[in-house]
């Protein structure tokens, strides 16, 4: 029984698609999202962790006022929630969008 192989595609069509193949995953980057987790409420204290540093906060409250925690670190945080029942933790970096934990 004779085996036949299959011949290797011309180097130059090989060589394009290992460029392309280099592009495209050069081209995925990894981007990550601040985030509060962790989120606990301590005899309304509400007390947080921070995914990353850098990221600005604030707390809007069930009444739509706002709170700016400023730019916090990646660590515990916390503040007060004071005579609200409800409130939502945004997260913002210059280069990621935008998001919530409620």
């Amino acid at each position: 029984m004779k085996f036949t192989t299959n011949p290797l595609p011309c180097p130059s069509l090989r060589s394009f698609g290992l460029t392309l193949a280099a592009m495209t995953l050069a081209g995925q980057v990894a981007l990550a999202h601040p985030y509060a987790s962790g989120v606990t409420n301590n005899s309304s204290t509400i007390q947080f962790i921070m995914n990353e540093a850098g990221a600005t906060v604030s707390v809007t409250f069930d009444d739509a006022s706002t709170t700016a925690l400023g730019v916090l670190a990646k660590s515990s945080n916390c503040f007060a929630l004071g005579a609200h029942t409800s409130y939502s933790i945004s997260c913002t970096k210059t280069g990621n969008k935008k998001r919530q934990r409620t």
